[in-house]
């Protein structure tokens, strides 16, 4: 998987520290996988101006389905944010309708 747009992708299909890149109509996301068993890792874009421990949840499908499995087209992305403050807090970001997405893989130029 390059940095090319794609249809959709799936979080199994991900490495430690590739990059997933999403872009709604007037942001651009990014998460760094860090633990992929977990679905951890780093996310930025939106209202997330800063990098911040994160954890991929899913996608809402515009059938208001629930998919864990991956991203795609359409959907918009669900994360939780760890709470700095409050080790047991979180909160959560759920984006806009996805309009591309993308894989920078670690390593590649």
């Amino acid at each position: 998987m390059s940095s090319d747009s794609v249809q959709e992708v799936l979080f199994s299909d991900l490495l430690q520290s590739d990059m997933l890149v999403m872009e709604t109509g007037r942001s651009v996301y990014t998460f760094t996988v860090v633990d992929r068993a977990n679905r951890r890792g780093s996310l930025t874009g939106g209202n997330v101006p800063h990098p911040r421990d994160a954890v991929f949840s899913g996608s809402l499908l515009p059938t208001r389905d629930i998919w864990e499995a991956g991203v795609r087209l359409g959907a918009r992305a669900a994360f939780f944010l760890t709470v700095p403050t409050d080790v047991s807090g979180f909160s959560q970001v759920i984006t806009s309708p996805l309009v591309r997405i993308s894989v920078r893989r670690a390593g590649a130029a």
